[in-house]
């Protein structure tokens, strides 16, 4: 997948936060999308 498909695909969706999964840089998110949540390995994430 390339940024310009997930740059779509938030686009469309329009969520609150993103959060980036299966990654090796989920840092360099946040050049491309605002709001983005990074969470460390077992780290839980509420959903409210």
């Amino acid at each position: 997948i390339f940024v310009e498909d997930l740059q779509k695909l938030v686009k469309e969706i329009a969520p609150r936060k993103t959060i980036p999964i299966h990654t090796f840089e989920p840092e360099a998110l946040r050049a491309h999308f605002d709001n983005v949540v990074v969470l460390d390995d077992g780290e839980l994430h509420v959903i409210s």
